[in-house]
């Protein structure tokens, strides 16, 4: 019951921040928006009721999937400080600081994406080599999405 718990919790915070960041990869306008908000709890929920469930289901868990697990609870970790990171490119608008902010909410985003699939292929019992490969290629794609964004934001922006 408890890792259900956690792990309905966990996925219910990592959809929301996915969709909400989703919005807010166009910078809002101001850091204290309710979209960067929304986004920025669904990331703490995520990762600390992550943690939680690795936590307790650790004895249990394959080597395969405690070597995949505390990698992304690792990845958990640092996306929630590029989330942080993007919390203060917002607040200091220092130039070129929407560029840095796309950078560290698609960060957040590609994670969160990949986190998803790894999740999946580990779930339906994949091998290691499928799971790395199903981790990278969603990098990738994400990758290509992120800049794809960035371009829309340079060709948006006024020129000078």
């Amino acid at each position: 019951m408890v890792h259900s718990v956690l792990i309905v919790g966990h996925a219910l915070c990592g959809v929301i921040a996915l969709l909400v960041g989703c919005f807010i990869l166009k910078p809002p306008p101001s850091s204290t928006s309710l979209l960067f908000r929304t986004y920025a709890a669904g990331l703490v929920g995520l990762i600390v009721l992550m943690l939680a469930v690795v936590a307790y289901d650790w004895a249990a868990l394959q080597i395969a999937q405690q070597i995949t697990f505390a990698g992304l609870c690792v990845l958990g970790i640092y996306t929630g400080w590029r989330a942080l990171r993007a919390h203060r490119e917002l607040t200091s608008r220092q130039p070129g600081w929407q560029a840095r902010y796309v950078d560290h909410v698609g960060f957040t985003l590609i994670s969160l994406f990949d986190g998803f699939t790894i999740v999946a292929a580990v779930d339906r019992d994949a091998p290691l080599p499928v799971v790395l490969l199903v981790g990278v290629l969603g990098v990738v794609a994400g990758i290509a999405a992120m800049n794809f964004a960035k371009s829309r934001l340079r060709v948006a922006a006024p020129t000078t």
